[in-house]
């Protein structure tokens, strides 16, 4: 399937499937695209046919996180560098609980991804859920 090709970072498997009609944003049972997968996984090649083919970096799995969170909480510096080339108003984006992809990525003690986050314009005093 298109989400474990993404997973997998096998770009050029992804590209023959977007080629051959996949859908580039389908979800799977939790809401998530194969961005988020790919973003999760730190598949920085997969993330970028995915983006060449028009998918949607903006889409929300079931628990409100965009492939951006998922790149910040596992600390993929590259994946979040390639999503904020194309998406950079993400660059704050909240999930659910008020927590940016530099909250997610602080908490995880993740300074790669931390450092690229605040390069690209992250805001270090925002506060989750009001505090």
């Amino acid at each position: 399937s298109l989400h474990v090709a993404c997973e997998a970072n096998h770009a050029h498997v992804v590209a023959d499937l977007l080629a051959a009609g996949a859908d580039a944003d389908q979800r799977d049972a939790c809401r998530q695209t194969p961005m988020h997968r790919a973003a999760y996984a730190g598949a920085v090649d997969a993330l970028v046919a995915l983006l060449d083919y028009g998918a949607n970096p903006a889409l929300r799995d079931e628990g409100g996180l965009l492939a951006l969170h998922k790149a910040a909480t596992m600390g993929r510096a590259e994946a979040l560098a390639v999503l904020l080339e194309r998406a950079p108003a993400s660059v704050s984006s909240e999930a659910d609980m008020g927590w940016t992809p530099l909250h997610l990525a602080a908490h995880g003690g993740r300074v790669a991804a931390c450092e690229v986050l605040l390069a690209r314009g992250a805001d270090p005093s925002a506060a989750d859920m009001g505090w």
